[in-house]
């Protein structure tokens, strides 16, 4: 009768094997906890705030001097509010619609004079159009009310909207869309802002502090990198990610709390203060 017989070789490998397990078994920490990322106290709050009415009948018609205009020789239509004894923001308004009619005659090659319009025009309608900032830009051009007459192949039409009336502030978002043969060619918003208690106007990029980029673009960037699960510390601040993060400065809008003022989980301060309020109409 044969018996198993282990050779030394075979002997020699089990007792390596057995080495090597034992000497890779890691020591278990049971109070070991893996490793979170610091709370963060940014929040990012979409709450489109509605246009508000001018129009005749409205309360807050009596606070605004609705303004159009229309001239059919260089192809352009505007309409804008005005407030009364405020020239700061009224001169700031009127360089805005100035902008829009040089760009006209630069592409025309004539030159804007006032134009009466023709009895039974509907040129007594000027005010703003609410929401005509926020219509889809070939609907603006397509509405004989809103767009500009067509000269050379263009026109030019400038809308507004009152989106802010509170307490002594008062917020307008102006809007040029231009068009060519080939259609929308140009659509540009600017919103203003103006203190009537000092006077103070500014524009909706102008109330972020001058380092409010880099500081919010490293708070949302790392946020999206947590979210993703990345382990990525590469220095953010691109110029081009920044460049895009203070265009969109430009549609700043109050928050419903009612003040225009943020600051960044590290506590620098990223917009100044505006005496805001929820929107209602504006003190005589």
């Amino acid at each position: 009768m044969s018996r198993p017989v282990i050779r030394p070789a075979a002997l020699a490998g089990v007792a390596v094997a057995a080495l090597l397990v034992s000497g890779c078994a890691p020591v278990v920490d049971a109070n070991w906890t893996p490793p979170a990322w610091p709370a963060t106290t940014l929040q990012v709050i979409r709450g489109d705030v509605e246009p508000l009415s001018a129009e005749p009948g409205q309360p807050l018609a009596a606070n605004v001097s609705p303004e159009r205009i229309r001239q059919d020789g260089i192809g352009i239509q505007a309409r804008y509010a005005l407030l009364p004894g405020d020239a700061a923001f009224n001169d700031a308004v009127r360089a805005y619609v100035r902008t829009a009619i040089g760009a006209r005659q630069d592409a025309t090659g004539a030159r804007y004079s006032p134009q009466a319009g023709a009895v039974g025009a509907g040129l007594a309608d000027r005010s703003c159009r609410p929401g005509s900032t926020l219509t889809p830009a070939a609907e603006v051009l397509a509405d004989p009310a809103l767009a500009g007459p067509i000269v050379g192949g263009g026109s030019a039409s400038v809308v507004c909207d009152v989106v802010w009336a509170s307490g002594s502030v008062f917020g307008q978002r102006l809007r040029t869309v231009t068009s060519s043969g080939d259609g929308v060619v140009g659509d540009s918003v600017e919103t203003l802002f103006t203190d009537t208690a000092n006077g103070d106007v500014s524009t909706a990029a102008q109330l972020w502090a001058p380092d409010a980029a880099g500081a919010l673009a490293d708070d949302v960037f790392e946020g999206l990198r947590r979210a993703a699960g990345s382990l990525s510390l590469a220095p953010l601040g691109d110029p081009a990610t920044l460049e895009q993060l203070a265009g969109a400065f430009a549609t700043t809008m109050p928050s419903a709390a009612g003040a225009c003022s943020s600051r960044s989980r590290r506590g620098s301060r990223l917009t100044r203060s505006l005496p805001l309020a929820s929107p209602r109409p504006m003190r005589p």
